[in-house]
């Protein structure tokens, strides 16, 4: 048997956005629940670095939104998180996080999210953070897990398929938006490399900003503003460290399941960094495009009524 964490989480404005729960907040909560399982059944996260030199880094997060779930939604819910590692060598780990709402009556309600989280074990000299390199959890620790945390197969992200398919069979609705990151210090780690929780949020401003770029061209975007996840997923190829920058390339595109975003980042020299696919939910009736800032406007002449739509 699996064991598992289960915790309550009180909803609070700042975990969400106005159409869902922020994606940078469901995996901020995944990494949380992460650390819980670690530390109830392995050892603390810090003691596992600094002590056993022995670190997770992140391969692929991939978060699935099953229903809709805002502020409103209920004033609690709880995740549950359990972890597997697994063949070959026990260098794969997979963290399973799900999100379930708490009724108003204190019982469990329906899920509307999960998260998975795949890793390799890595280890190094204790204390370093760094020079890392593939390797299973010392002894001591893989005697810790139970005969079901070990020894499943190793589950291969299909994340490069899901986007190849989607390029060759998808409508194409935007030509590539580009724009530069930059792993400044609050996006980084400890050991100074870039941390996979803000990706998200990288995304998101990479997406709005393909919408204000093509607002001209393909006006219905605006409408994707008013849209919730399906789902996304990321994959991560090697790490950027402090102060690097990259391209973020980003791609909108729409099938018969709605729009999707393809988004990739990649060194100066084209080295891929990052994958990522993002579907939205669909509608069948979008609402009108978000009013233009009147910063972004031509100047009205005196008299002119305001355009109408909804405020920004």
């Amino acid at each position: 048997m699996v064991r598992s964490v289960i915790e309550r989480v009180r909803s609070n404005p700042t975990q969400f956005g106005e159409v869902e729960i922020h994606p940078r907040t469901l995996l901020s909560l995944a990494v949380d629940g992460w650390s819980a399982w670690l530390e109830e059944h392995l050892r603390p996260v810090p003691e596992l670095m600094g002590r056993y030199g022995t670190g997770f880094p992140l391969a692929t997060a991939d978060l699935r939104f099953l229903r809709p779930f805002t502020f409103l939604s209920a004033n609690a819910f709880t995740r549950e998180t359990t972890v597997v590692f697994r063949r070959p060598r026990d260098v794969t780990v997979t963290c399973d996080t799900v999100f379930r709402r708490v009724a108003e009556d204190g019982r469990a309600g329906e899920d509307f999210a999960e998260v998975r989280l795949t890793a390799t074990v890595s280890r190094f000299t204790p204390g370093t953070l760094c020079a890392a390199v593939l390797g299973a959890l010392p002894a001591e620790l893989l005697a810790r897990l139970g005969p079901d945390e070990r020894g499943a197969d190793r589950r291969h992200s299909t994340l490069a398929d899901r986007v190849a398919a989607l390029e060759a069979t998808a409508e194409r609705v935007t030509a590539d938006h580009h724009r530069t990151v930059t792993a400044h210090r609050h996006l980084c780690e400890p050991g100074d490399q870039w941390t996979f929780v803000p990706v998200p949020d990288l995304l998101a401003e990479a997406r709005e900003a393909l919408l204000l770029a093509e607002e001209a061209t393909a006006p219905e975007l605006f409408g994707t503003l008013a849209l919730g996840h399906r789902r996304l997923t990321f994959d991560l190829h090697q790490p950027l460290g402090l102060l690097d920058s990259a391209h973020l390339t980003t791609t909108a595109y729409q099938d018969d399941t709605g729009p999707a975003f393809v988004h990739r980042i990649t060194s100066p020299r084209g080295d891929p960094h990052a994958l990522a696919l993002e579907t939205l939910r669909p509608s069948a009736a979008l609402p009108p495009p978000p009013r233009v800032p009147e910063s972004r406007q031509s100047p009205e002449p005196l008299g002119t009524a305001a355009p109408g739509g909804p405020p920004w």
